[in-house]
């Protein structure tokens, strides 16, 4: 991403979740636009076997191969970025390029935004700076601070948060290509580490492994990130000696939230006072239990007070920069997450599709997402595209995928609902064997349902 703006590229680049296999990886690379794909040598296979099962369309795309060994056989040289080009690179500053500007296009960042299949969100110059020094000034991550990353950088925590430390801060990062439980403080130790990140999942795996001499030897003072439960919160501070600076937030929105004094589970605080709702972007209004925006008989919505839970949004402004919704690469998709007529006539509202309690303190809870996606192992997973790699087996009429929580268990884990087509008459064994098969081939591993129903129906509502 940082080469491609830094050469002056009038188009940005696309982070593609590098899981992704076979119908999910097409249908990435399909609503991108892209016009070039650069793959590195370890993916290459899968992304080959996209290419041949026929999944793309790659007329007028033009493809590069990450390959500096040149272990991957039969590639024209054309095709092949090598690192030893760095070898060449000039030592002068480049002329610098006044087309690009804060307001240009950064990149594309794939969500769900609650609804439907992962989609690019357009991420501008400003809103990644705003971010970088947002979560930098709420956090108190300084210059000098040398940041763990153990997540996926084609997220917007890790890839921005937390490279955009280096990038426009001057600290220094340790990036670990793979979370581990196991050496989580001794790399901390070893490098020197004085921050990090994490995800719900990544402190309760760290409190679960058997006490270590490294946890008591880091230098780690804070570790910010989302999704870090209650129950667990001051068993972690404590044990660890670590401050949390919990934070709320989707890739596409235009506000955020941020706990900075340690109040336990909350991810948030909005101001009790009644001129907060004149100056502040969020706001809590009441929904029905649809998760419909209750509207007055004059149209607007209906404001929640301090005490109640409702569905977050966030006042769209085109006068200040960081609250214009930019929303996705499709206009359309982009059209679908913004309400009109909020607080009063005329104002429009990005819907955040998540419901969470503002209590009479002004601190602000996480209580459920809406819509038709879940979130598993720090991965938002769309149930519109599990049920498409279902539906074309002959041997399933009809598929319904949700989420299930399980008390112990980070977010929630797929559940397939499935009515077997019986005139097909395929042995049991056999159609969990298709099934399997299939799911394995078409999904990463973190969408994969982990429990199937066998039902006579499934219950659809009026709109689905």
């Amino acid at each position: 991403m940082v080469a491609i703006r830094k050469y002056g590229f009038e188009n940005s680049s696309a982070w593609i979740n590098s899981n992704l296999r076979l119908d999910s990886l097409a249908h990435c690379l399909r609503v991108s636009e892209c016009k070039a794909i650069i793959c590195s040598n370890s993916l290459y296979q899968f992304y080959q076997k996209t290419k041949d099962a026929g999944l793309l369309n790659l007329q007028n795309i033009q493809e590069f191969i990450i390959d500096n060994k040149k272990i991957i056989n039969n590639l024209e040289d054309s095709r092949i970025l090598s690192y030893n080009w760095l070898n060449n690179a000039e030592d002068e500053e480049p002329i610098h390029d006044d087309t690009i500007t804060f307001h240009s296009l950064l990149c594309f960042i794939y969500t769900s935004g609650t609804t439907g299949m992962p989609k690019p969100a357009c991420i501008k110059h400003f809103r990644c700076y705003s971010m970088v020094v947002g979560c930098a000034y709420s956090f108190g991550l300084l210059p000098t601070d040398k940041i763990y990353i153990s997540m996926p950088l084609y997220h917007t925590a890790a890839g921005i948060l937390g490279i955009g430390q280096v990038l426009f801060r001057g600290a220094s990062c340790a990036i670990r290509q793979r979370f581990s439980a196991s050496n989580f403080w001794k790399d901390c130790v070893d490098y020197n580490c004085t921050s990090s990140q994490y995800i719900g999942e990544i402190c309760r795996y760290l409190l679960a492994q058997p006490i270590g001499e490294y946890e008591k030897k880091h230098k780690v003072r804070i570790m910010f990130g989302n999704g870090l439960r209650a129950e667990i919160w001051k068993e972690f501070v404590e044990r660890f000696n670590v401050k949390i600076g919990e934070l709320y937030g989707s890739t596409e929105g235009t506000s955020n939230l941020v706990n900075v004094d340690g109040k336990i589970g909350a991810c948030g605080f909005l101001p009790i006072s009644p001129i907060t709702a004149l100056v502040h972007p969020v706001r809590l209004v009441k929904v029905d239990d649809n998760g419909e925006i209750i509207r007055k008989p004059n149209g607007l919505a209906v404001p929640c007070r301090p005490g109640q839970t409702g569905a977050m949004v966030s006042t769209i402004r085109h006068d200040n920069p960081l609250l214009v919704f930019d929303g996705y690469l499709n206009k359309t998709e982009t059209k679908k997450k913004v309400i009109q007529n909020v607080f009063r006539h005329g104002d429009s509202a990005f819907l955040t599709g998540d419901i969470l309690h503002w209590d009479r303190l002004g601190y602000l809870y996480f209580r459920l997402r809406t819509g038709d996606t879940f979130r598993f192992k720090g991965e938002n997973v769309s149930t519109t595209e599990v049920e498409g790699v279902l539906l074309p087996l002959k041997s399933i009429i009809d598929a319904v995928v949700y989420g299930i929580n399980i008390p112990g268990i980070e977010g929630s884990i797929g559940m397939a609902a499935i009515v077997r087509n019986r005139i097909e008459q395929t042995p049991d064994e056999e159609f969990l064997h298709q099934l399997s098969s299939r799911l394995r081939a078409a999904l990463p591993p973190y969408a994969i349902p982990r429990f199937i129903r066998i039902c006579s129906s499934v219950d659809r509502t009026g709109k689905f």
